[in-house]
């Protein structure tokens, strides 16, 4: 376990409803990549029906039966979780959402637990899921000047860069220019249920082959792993960032759930 997610050790921790330490358990805080502080009372590995499992504690301000504002806090915590357990080598993680305890002398506080299962071949995803398709509702040049930079290894640069939301939206030209800085792609929403639930799925953009000087060979096809909310706002595309990858011609950028073409969408580059 690195820094970013320290061991918090604890004397007793309730990990479902009940009766915790008097005073409740003791929190450690930590800033997520968004800017979001939680409260984290341990991270350790367990075992179940589900197997072996990376699982986190935290102490949320919700109450856990607003099941569907707290997927919203948990989807914040996921994006930077699933780093450790992707690390860790399991298949299954958990996050579990506490409530502050209440109660002067003996403490008591109810919890939720969201489960994400890993997958061959299509990611994670929370468990119980369902992607229905998805829809493009915007596209064109986009300014992403918000954007933070991920490792990809399966593009050219090695690199993307991921926006935090939807990207200012800059137009929809005929033809995408050819300038360094220029971004361009999709705004789209996979459609299913639960609302808010974090899925992966897997971004494939053909183009024209270039060349990075730092690298073997020419490239035709990036791709990278990107999570979405089912029914919510997302946000795909190419950003023209080195003076190799300005190349004229047809770019086709796609985005799939396994094997299934969700969305698809060419440009011109000119």
């Amino acid at each position: 376990m690195n820094r970013m997610w320290r061991m918090v050790l604890v004397a007793c921790l309730g990990i479902d409803s009940g009766v915790a330490c008097v005073g409740g358990p003791a929190t450690t805080p930590h800033v997520l990549s968004t800017g979001r502080t939680i409260r984290i009372i341990s991270i350790a590995s367990m075992s179940g029906r589900f197997g072996q499992a990376l699982a986190l504690s935290y102490q949320t301000d919700m109450k856990v039966n607003d099941v569907d504002g707290l997927r919203n806090e948990v989807a914040e915590i996921w994006a930077d979780f699933r780093i450790e357990a992707d690390k860790a080598r399991v298949d299954t993680a958990i996050i579990m959402a506490n409530e502050i305890p209440t109660g002067a002398i003996i403490t008591h506080n109810d919890s939720f637990n969201f489960v994400f299962e890993r997958k061959p071949d299509i990611g994670w995803a929370e468990a119980g899921a369902k992607v229905e398709g998805a829809a493009i509702s915007q596209y064109g040049v986009y300014d992403m000047n918000a954007a933070s930079v991920e490792v990809a290894p399966q593009t050219a640069a090695g690199k993307v860069r991921a926006a935090r939301g939807l990207p200012r939206w800059a137009g929809s030209p005929n033809k995408i220019p050819r300038v360094k800085g220029t971004s361009f792609g999709y705004a789209f929403v996979v459609g299913g249920q639960p609302k808010g639930s974090p899925v992966d799925v897997k971004v494939i953009v053909e183009h024209p082959p270039f060349h990075n000087p730092g690298a073997a060979g020419q490239s035709a096809r990036e791709s990278w792993t990107q999570t979405v909310g089912v029914g919510m706002p997302s946000f795909v595309g190419f950003s023209l960032d080195e003076d190799w990858e300005m190349v004229a011609g047809r770019w086709i950028v796609r985005v799939y759930r396994g094997p299934r073409v969700l969305t698809e969408k060419e440009f011109v580059v000119e």
